[in-house]
């Protein structure tokens, strides 16, 4: 929704936008659902535009640090294909001043890693 010129606009491509990330993160029952429906590999062949307005989102949605952390961690196991997502999380960590993919945060995330990248 925009606000130009006083009156109130609706973007269709932003409510969109947000309508997947809500059913990617907040449908989802854990996070493990979320990071399962990521491995999916019909999302990856959305358009970069389309992409553009799901990540940022996405990111903005994951409620906890280690959450967002973890999902760093997910999109930099095949940085070719989820670079779109990698630039939305370091964009949402660097707003919410979450430090994501540093030696640090790294050794505070307790995420189980048979779980990323695991195409079971």
């Amino acid at each position: 929704i925009g606000r130009p010129d006083e009156h109130y606009e609706f973007t269709h491509d932003l409510m969109r936008g947000y309508l997947s990330a809500c059913w990617i993160v907040r449908s989802s029952p854990s996070f493990e659902v979320t990071i399962r429906i990521l491995q999916d590999a019909a999302i990856w062949k959305l358009g970069t535009e389309d992409q553009d307005l799901v990540f940022p989102f996405v990111s903005s949605l994951v409620a906890s640090a280690s959450d967002l952390q973890h999902l760093f961690l997910f999109a930099t196991e095949e940085p070719g294909i989820r670079i779109r997502l990698v630039a939305a999380i370091l964009d949402a960590s660097n707003r919410r001043g979450i430090p994501v993919g540093t030696e640090q945060s790294s050794k505070q995330s307790s995420w189980p890693s048979p779980y990323i990248g695991n195409d079971s």
